[in-house]
């Protein structure tokens, strides 16, 4: 039970594509800015690098994602009620 973070798209859409795909009205905006990234690059929306995140549950289900753009927040593909519930927010890079 971890986040596991990632500059990396393709690692972030290869673990968390099909979570975000099974609830699309409720992760609408995580996959448009997805598409945007793919289309345009990581720096399509800002200089800084966007950062990806998912959470495995103790089965290694993934049950949360996230997604950060600069300059725009945090981004969770769940719940924030189970985003907040360990943290008020998910722990960085490193």
């Amino acid at each position: 039970m971890a986040w596991t973070l990632t500059d990396d798209l393709g690692d972030y859409l290869a673990a968390a594509a099909g979570f975000l795909r099974s609830r699309p009205v409720q992760h609408t905006i995580q996959l448009s800015a997805v598409e945007t990234l793919r289309a345009r690059g990581a720096s399509a929306f800002g200089e800084t690098a966007p950062l990806f995140g998912w959470w495995r549950s103790g089965t290694g289900e993934i049950t949360a994602a996230l997604l950060h753009t600069p300059p725009y927040p945090v981004c969770p593909g769940s719940p924030r009620k189970r985003m907040t519930r360990r943290s008020s927010r998910p722990p960085g890079p490193g």
